[in-house]
């Protein structure tokens, strides 16, 4: 079905249908309910991605549908009851929509297949403006200028860190995103100078600021291969799909601030297919390593390689607080072996590698 009316997302807070309490729209998770002030009609809008709850159509005659408001998402049964049994005190103007069934041929987002260029990777919006996203955010290139940090390009190394960009729309731009780099920049500047400990909301945050990252670096290649889904339930979930994997590590090498070393699982040598299994990228920032992998199909990897306690666990993210930095840190060439660490169905890739031990230095 298509609800058509006055443009949505445009409020930033908003009284839960359900509990009461604020829902802000930059970082909770939550949903926009449309209906008729009687319940006797209701639609939860995106409940997963590009997927709408609603009770079958028509509806009742005589009734006008608008769009009522917002919802946490843990709060949506309870905002079902209450509007159904009119608990809920509703404003006197509210955005009136229409709804009716959508056209047979009409073509919804593909979400098995990997942003098109010039597409947002994490919505289909396409009535808002796009801009040119920084990969990296700038208060992160200026942290590490400040650090006398560089980057190497074509062969040689420099001081000035430059990287490519990618259209994202301006709405996801300046609301979820944003707040999630504010919120992930104090823990990410104090992995790189001090002895700290990650408990899990910090965990949690670190992976879902990572696996926003490899899919802007996916997104940005020649040769995108992340369906855009992951990006579509990142930003409705503001956390990791479920079926995605992240670990950390130290890092040091001010000579390659940034590296990325992108690595594809495929299925068995002799198969009768070259289908990708699952993407797997390892990026660097300054001090740490992130290694985000995507399956393409159903399943987990088995058993890693954690090089003597120095790779860990973020996401699904582990009971116990993590003890930072790790015992042993990579550079730019030991990192090879740590992106490289699942078996890619192919060929088997050695992984003896000299690690180095981390210095511990009290907190700044």
């Amino acid at each position: 079905m298509v609800a058509q009316g006055p443009v949505p997302f445009t409020w930033r807070r908003a009284t839960c249908l359900g509990c009461g309490e604020v829902v802000r729209r930059a970082r909770d998770e939550w949903i926009e309910m449309t209906g008729t002030r009687s319940g006797s009609w209701l639609m939860a809008t995106e409940t997963e991605a590009e997927r709408s709850f609603a009770d079958p159509l028509p509806v009742p005659p005589g009734e006008e549908v608008f769009q009522l408001g917002a919802v946490h998402r843990r709060c949506l049964r309870q905002a079902y009851v209450r509007l159904r049994a009119q608990q809920v005190v509703l404003p006197d103007s509210l955005p009136v929509v229409f709804v009716d069934e959508p056209p047979a041929n009409e073509s919804f987002p593909r979400l098995h297949l990997p942003p098109r260029r010039g597409e947002c990777p994490f919505c289909s919006r396409n009535y808002v403006s796009m801009s040119e996203e920084d990969i990296y955010p700038l208060w992160l290139i200026r942290e590490l200028q400040s650090r006398g940090a560089g980057t190497i390009r074509d062969g040689r190394w420099v001081a000035r860190i430059s990287l490519p960009t990618i259209p994202v729309c301006i709405d996801c731009n300046n609301t979820w995103m944003s707040t999630m780099e504010q919120d992930v920049k104090p823990q990410l500047i104090s992995l790189f100078d001090n002895v700290t400990l990650v408990d899990r909301f910090n965990q949690v945050r670190l992976a879902t600021w990572a696996t926003k990252i490899a899919l802007l670096l996916d997104a940005a290649g020649p040769n995108p291969l992340i369906p855009r889904g992951f990006g579509h339930d990142l930003r409705i979930r503001k956390q990791p799909h479920r079926g995605i994997w992240v670990w950390m590590a130290t890092y040091s090498d001010v000579a390659d601030v940034l590296p990325v070393h992108p690595w594809l699982i495929l299925p068995p040598a002799g198969g009768d297919s070259d289908e990708v299994h699952a993407v797997c990228i390892t990026f660097s920032v300054f001090r740490v390593a992130f290694q985000v992998l995507i399956p393409l199909v159903g399943g987990g990897p088995a058993e890693l390689e954690t090089f003597g306690n120095s790779v860990v666990q973020i996401w699904p993210p582990g009971p116990d607080d993590i003890d930072w930095p790790l015992p042993y840190f990579f550079d730019r060439e030991s990192i090879v072996a740590f992106s490289r660490r699942i078996y890619d169905n192919r060929e088997s890739v050695p992984l003896h590698v000299a690690l180095t031990a981390s210095v511990r230095q009290a907190p700044q």
